[in-house]
């Protein structure tokens, strides 16, 4: 549709169709937006929610990403940005997997579901009823466990609900559960689950950094070792990361790669 009207240079149709999107979904709705955030978090170790939260607050960033009905009291609170995302296939496929299921389209999507029910029923996770069972039956099988036990990841570990002090495993309210019986996505569960995803891309950016240092290190790039590991230092005390000290690095280097740490100390001095 959207395409449609960019074709035939309705601009301004498309403007009041995205303005209504955003409205609805919020930005994560729009192309490229959630592929952007990933790529920047994973391989630069920019957070550009966390930038934005900080000049508008936790309850206008939620609006921003998630639209107005993310604003409306709980448990009426809810996610459509799922639901509206303009996806982009091929593009933002992460793996040989996505590829695959871009080019056969919802025939793929719905074995790809099926696979995944019975391996979760195979380990007992009470997952597989999400999978296995019909859209609706799937929903109220979800807000059930939602609301016996907490959220996990695809693989088994808890989803920490960060807008509680301390931080606990994200679990439904009843007036939650209902809304997901009706086939909703609540706005806690979205929030809770997308600063789970931050946080976990951010962290793979430090250990991505941390692993090109010990490389650097290994192959004897003394100097550009030295560069990066002053370049990641500034960023952890940024971002709530343990700085690295030398002796943490030979330390490390010594387990990995048997080098010797007082040669390797020698030449960073």
């Amino acid at each position: 549709f959207l395409r449609s009207l960019l074709r035939d240079k309705e601009y301004k149709a498309l403007l009041e169709s995205l303005g209504m999107l955003g409205a609805l979904g919020g930005v994560t709705s729009y192309p490229l937006v959630r592929y952007a955030h990933e790529k920047l978090q994973r391989d630069y170790g920019v957070d550009p929610h966390k930038a934005v939260e900080k000049r508008l607050g936790k309850t206008l960033t939620d609006i921003v990403y998630h639209g107005l009905p993310a604003a409306l009291p709980d448990p009426y609170a809810i996610d459509l940005s799922g639901s509206l995302q303009v996806d982009m296939p091929f593009v933002t496929a992460r793996s040989e997997k996505d590829l695959l299921q871009d080019l056969l389209g919802p025939s793929a999507a719905m074995g790809a579901r099926v696979i995944r029910g019975v391996r979760h029923a195979i380990e007992g996770n009470p997952k597989a009823w999400e999978e296995l069972l019909p859209g609706g039956l799937g929903h109220q099988a979800k807000a059930i466990r939602l609301l016996r036990g907490y959220e996990t990841t695809s693989h088994g570990l808890p989803v920490y609900d960060y807008s509680q002090i301390p931080a606990k495993p994200f679990q439904y309210t009843k007036g939650e559960a209902r809304m997901r019986a009706f086939g909703f996505t609540p706005a806690r569960e979205s929030i809770a689950r997308e600063r789970y995803w931050n946080y976990s891309n951010i962290k793979k950016y430090a250990s991505g950094t941390t692993g090109r240092i010990y490389e650097l290190l290994r192959t004897g790039r003394i100097k550009e070792a030295q560069e990066l590991l002053i370049k990641y230092n500034m960023w952890a005390v940024r971002h709530g990361f343990k700085i690295l000290t030398k002796n943490d690095l030979m330390g490390q280097m010594k387990k990995l790669y048997n080098i010797d740490k007082r040669a390797m100390l020698y030449q960073m001095r």
